[in-house]
C-alpha cells in the first residue's frame, strides 16, 4: 500500500539494521509480499524468536489515505501455520473488509 519508493527505502532501512541477519530478514520481507499479493495477509513462524508466529492483513481506509494493519500474534510451541492459515487468517480478512465497509457507510461512501 506504500508507494514503491518508500516501500523501497523502508526496506532498505530494515536490511541495513539487520547485519548478520540481512540476508534472512530480506528472504522474509520477500516471503511475506508474496503472501501479501496472492492472498491478501502475510504470515511469519519463527522468523525472529522462537516459538512465535504473527499473521497480518492490511486495512485500507479513507481511498487509501489512512493504512493499517490488523493481525495477532503469539508465543506457542504447537501452533501449526497450515492452522493459522485456515483458521485464523480468513477471520482477519473477514473483520478487515466489515471495518472498511463500516467506515465508507459512516463516511457516506
Amino acid at each position: 500500500a506504500l508507494p514503491p519508493a518508500e516501500r523501497r527505502s523502508l526496506i532498505a532501512q530494515i536490511k541495513m539494521e539487520s547485519g548478520a541477519r540481512s540476508s534472512a530478514v530480506s528472504a522474509g520481507i520477500k516471503s511475506a509480499f508474496r503472501d501479501l499479493d496472492s492472498r491478501g495477509y502475510c504470515i511469519s513462524m519463527a522468523e525472529f524468536q522462537k516459538n512465535t508466529f504473527g499473521i497480518a492483513v492490511p486495512l485500507i481506509l479513507d481511498e487509501g489515505r489512512t493504512i493499517l494493519s490488523l493481525g495477532g500474534g503469539g508465543a506457542r510451541l504447537d501452533v501449526a501455520e497450515s492452522a493459522l492459515r485456515r483458521n485464523v487468517a480468513s477471520d482477519l480478512l473477514q473483520v478487515a473488509h466489515d471495518i472498511q465497509e463500516a467506515v465508507n457507510v459512516d463516511d457516506g461512501v
